[in-house]
């Protein structure tokens, strides 16, 4: 079961010129998608496998998008949680479709990422009145300033993915389907993954596998 494929340079540089475009629908998103003509294959269990060098962004990922298809009617399985250590190997997944009966792979992997830091100051001045002025004395005092500058830190970061189906049998080529994705300018790990988790989905469904 072929388990890995590699993103073109093209397709890097493409990502770097593309990256800055706004993103108004998912069709936005896709940079490229392959589905196999003439096919009729509506998988029923999938196993979800993530590649990435975070293991628990891995975790995390596969976690999401299994609760992602399970809504959508499919009984889904995530590598790492059936796996006894962090290390999957191609032997490791084949053993993987066999316990689960699975009759289609979904493998995920990140390509690259563009990460903006934006650093805002605001200074706020605050004045304080002495607060007793009955006597002469007291009323000379001058107001008390005192100015504070607020440094704030916004990190966004756009992605390009890329996700595969494939099916269990013993074809040659058993890629069903693959797209190539952006998720754009989010501030959090969690935004990223479940932007991705969901988009993969609802391409899914699109495009009638589902």
């Amino acid at each position: 079961m072929k388990i890995i494929r590699r993103c073109s340079h093209a397709a890097l540089v493409c990502f770097i010129c593309l990256v800055a475009q706004a993103c108004t629908s998912i069709s936005d998103d896709i940079y490229q998608q392959y589905i196999k003509p003439d096919s009729n294959y509506n998988p029923q269990k999938i196993l979800v496998i993530g590649i990435n060098n975070d293991q628990e962004a891995v975790k995390q990922f596969e976690s999401l998008l299994v609760s992602q298809l399970s809504l959508a009617g499919i009984e889904a399985y995530s590598s790492n949680a059936l796996l006894t250590d962090d290390t999957l190997t191609r032997a490791k997944a084949i053993e993987l479709v066999k316990h689960t009966g699975s009759d289609g792979v979904i493998v995920t992997r990140l390509l690259a990422t563009d990460k903006t830091t934006l650093t805002s100051k605001k200074k706020k001045e605050i004045v304080l009145s002495h607060p007793e002025q009955q006597t002469f004395e007291n009323a000379i005092i001058k107001n008390y300033k005192h100015t504070v500058t607020e440094t704030t830190i916004d990190t966004q970061a756009t992605v390009f993915l890329s996700s595969e189906l494939y099916t269990t049998d013993k074809s040659e080529d058993n890629l069903a389907w693959s797209i190539q994705f952006f998720v754009k300018d989010k501030r959090s790990q969690q935004d990223v993954l479940e932007n991705a988790t969901l988009l993969i989905t609802e391409k899914l469904k699109n495009d009638k596998l589902l």
